[in-house]
C-alpha cells in the first residue's frame, strides 16, 4: 500500500505515476488518476443525502420477457 499527502489548488485531472523497488528486487508500477473539482459535490456533515433514481422493470418500454420464465 502506499499512500502520499498532496497540496493540489488548481482544479482538474490529475494522473499520478509510481515506481517503485520491492525488497525482493522486483520493478513495481502503479498509476492513479482522479479529477479534483473546483467545488466539493459532497453533501456536508448532517445534510440530506441527494435523491438516488431507482429504475423498475414497469419503466422498460418495448421489451417483454418470456412470461412462462417468471412467478405472478
Amino acid at each position: 500500500m502506499f499512500s502520499a499527502e498532496l497540496e493540489l489548488n488548481t482544479p482538474g485531472f490529475y494522473e499520478i505515476d509510481i515506481n517503485y523497488t520491492s525488497n525482493d528486487n522486483e520493478p513495481i508500477f502503479a498509476q492513479a488518476s482522479f479529477a479534483l473539482k473546483a467545488e466539493t459535490s459532497t453533501p456536508g456533515l448532517g445534510s440530506r443525502a441527494p435523491a438516488s433514481i431507482t429504475h423498475k422493470a414497469s419503466d422498460a418500454e418495448g421489451y417483454l420477457p418470456y412470461h412462462k420464465l417468471y412467478r405472478p
